[in-house]
């Protein structure tokens, strides 16, 4: 069998190139390697800060971000699902933690405990090393793939209230939850007023655009665009992603 200068034998990239016309321009951002690849490099930090600052731009004045250093802590399949995990510092020198998730309806109860109960547990035991990576205010950034109803607000609210009481450390902490959910905006993207709706529209048809949607055709979008081009990918890059894909 013939071996690229790569590792990827030649029959693999026949495969590659056999999907390539059929599958989509651009990356799913909503897929594990989609939104790392869009928002957890380096090179795009500032994409990055644009999406989390659309995110709290009316409490927080985020300076700068980086992937939480405890992350190594979380064990478990729940954990190793979660998008992106970071920690954020304001102007005043204050940090705060984002885990960054993509939830369904089966996993919502399942991932918010897990958010929980991690962060009472890992962030006691950073407190007690005097880590500079502290944090005392963590936020859970869902999007939800399903309407989320009156009733699983309530239950996932009794679960975070069960939880807390159970903890020691529960009066050192500041929880937060936001979730976003995907509209039909086929008829309205006209009416994209804020940058946070320009972020949620552009996750939600990233995967089925053919170009640039006029609305986003402005500011950091058409970047966010170019590197999600999948052509762009390598040869490795593109195997994991459709492998990401077809396990769906």
């Amino acid at each position: 069998m013939f071996g690229l200068n790569n590792g990827i034998t030649f029959d693999m990239y026949l495969i590659i190139m056999y999907m390539s016309e059929t599958k989509s321009r651009y990356l799913d951002p909503l897929s594990k390697f989609g939104f790392k690849h869009l928002f957890g490099a380096e090179a795009h930090k500032e994409v990055l800060m644009d999406f989390l600052k659309a995110h709290f731009a009316k409490e927080k004045q985020i300076v700068n971000v980086v992937t939480n250093p405890i992350s190594c802590l979380g064990n478990g399949k729940p954990y190793q699902k979660t998008l992106l995990d970071l920690v954020c510092t304001e102007k005043n020198g204050h940090h705060f933690a984002v885990e960054i998730h993509y939830l369904k309806a089966g996993n919502f109860f399942k991932k918010n405990k897990n958010f929980v109960e991690r962060y009472y547990r890992h962030q006691a035991s950073i407190a007690q090393e005097n880590s500079p990576y502290f944090t005392d205010e963590s936020y859970m950034l869902g999007f939800l793939s399903f309407t989320l109803t009156r009733e699983m607000q309530h239950a996932q609210f009794e679960d975070y209230c069960a939880i807390t009481l159970m903890s020691k450390e529960r009066t050192k902490m500041t929880l937060g939850f936001r979730f976003a959910e995907f509209l039909d905006w086929d008829e309205a993207s006209t009416k994209l007023n804020t940058s946070l709706d320009k972020w949620i529209y552009l996750l939600q048809h990233m995967p089925t655009a053919t170009e640039i949607p006029s609305c986003l055709n402005h500011g950091i979008f058409p970047q966010v665009f170019a590197f999600a081009e999948i052509a762009g990918l390598t040869v490795e890059e593109r195997m994991e992603y459709e492998a990401e894909i077809a396990r769906r």
